[in-house]
């Protein structure tokens, strides 16, 4: 089942924009041991995928679709999350430290727990997010 599962998550990553392609042998490592730390994953759909306890330190996710994704307690340090979408994605937990979310959208995600040291954050919209302490921020909701 976990192989029907990595095998549909790998075509729907496919669908990532020709401009922004992703190399498959990166997704393939991480659907396979949750890790791919400095993997280049930009553009890939990885919509509603349970990657709890990842590490994608390092990564480049631009314009990566993380859209309802499961991220609690991955490592993102020093990845460039930059234009993705996290909207509905739960990161508890995560370590964010250092990493680029530059024009990237939060709404409705839960930073319960994050770590945000030194991110940059330039443009960011965390429109009904949980951020790390709790609180609820509307940054962007306009």
């Amino acid at each position: 089942m976990k192989r029907l599962l990595a095998g549909g998550a790998l075509i729907m990553a496919l669908g990532a924009s020709p401009s922004m392609a992703f190399d498959p042998a990166h997704l393939e490592q991480l659907l396979a041991t949750n890790s791919c730390p400095g993997c280049d994953l930009s553009g890939a759909r990885l919509t509603g995928m349970d990657l709890t306890d990842a590490d994608l330190s390092g990564a480049n996710l631009i314009f990566a679709s993380l859209f309802i994704a499961n991220l609690t307690n991955a490592n993102l340090s020093g990845a460039r999350i930059i234009r993705a979408d996290l909207t509905n994605a739960t990161l508890n937990g995560a370590d964010l430290t250092a990493a680029n979310l530059s024009l990237t959208t939060f709404l409705g995600a839960d930073l319960t727990g994050a770590i945000l040291t030194d991110a940059i954050l330039t443009d960011t919209v965390f429109c009904a997010t949980t951020m790390p302490d709790g609180n609820v921020n509307d940054t962007g909701c306009e």
